[in-house]
């Protein structure tokens, strides 16, 4: 072979350079671990883990206390006696079975959690709490994350009463429009809006009363 057969052999033009630069970049994002998706992923993780030990402790109360949830011994929504934003008072009774407020907040919320109970205040917590709560209802919410929305707009601190028709939703505020929400009968589920609305739903409930802090 000559020379000028192997010069042209060999010459790789602009356009192909840059071609071949593009699929490697390409390639470097499907290979390479995304350090933006591990951290969400963590994250999603860890809140799952905080509602199932908020389940856990529930269910641990309630197995002390006549198999009823701190919120059947409370003054319930529709009583002239439920006028704070938001029951702290049932999180306090849980104290000896969740151990750290800490657990109370989702890693993906801007708020910072309590490291004392004393301190506890709805500023510090992350996820709301079904008031209607029943073990004989497995499917009921009993607590999940708080960046709920009704019809497209999130939903502020206090009661707030859902049914089967509440078109509820996730505002972009945690886990990128979408959350987790622990069951009566302690699973988690990791919900979009549409599997909200579904699980909703199949409560069987008319109304049930969610606590948002």
């Amino acid at each position: 072979m000559n020379t000028p057969t192997l010069r042209r052999l060999r010459a790789v033009t602009v356009p192909e350079v840059l071609v071949m630069i593009t699929i490697a970049g390409v390639l470097a994002l499907l290979i390479l671990p995304n350090p933006f998706r591990a951290r969400d992923l963590s994250r999603r993780i860890q809140c799952v883990n905080n509602l199932k030990g908020i389940g856990l402790s529930f269910r641990i109360f309630a197995s002390e206390h006549q198999d009823r949830h701190p919120m059947q011994l409370a003054s319930g929504p529709a009583n002239s006696e439920a006028t704070d934003p938001f029951p702290i008072g049932i999180l306090l009774s849980l104290s000896n079975q969740i151990r750290r407020p800490a657990s109370l907040a989702c890693p993906t919320d801007l708020r910072r959690p309590a490291n004392r109970w004393d301190d506890l205040s709805p500023r510090h917590l992350s996820y709301f709490f079904g008031m209607d709560v029943d073990e004989a209802r497995p499917h009921s919410l009993l607590a999940g994350d708080r960046n709920l929305t009704v019809g497209g707009r999130p939903v502020v601190s206090g009661w707030h009463q859902v049914t089967s028709n509440s078109l509820l939703g996730w505002s972009d505020a945690m886990h990128r429009a979408s959350g987790n929400v622990g069951l009566a009968d302690g699973s988690v589920q990791q919900a979009t809006a549409h599997r909200l609305r579904e699980q909703v739903r199949a409560m069987g409930m008319v109304t049930q009363w969610l606590a948002i802090p």
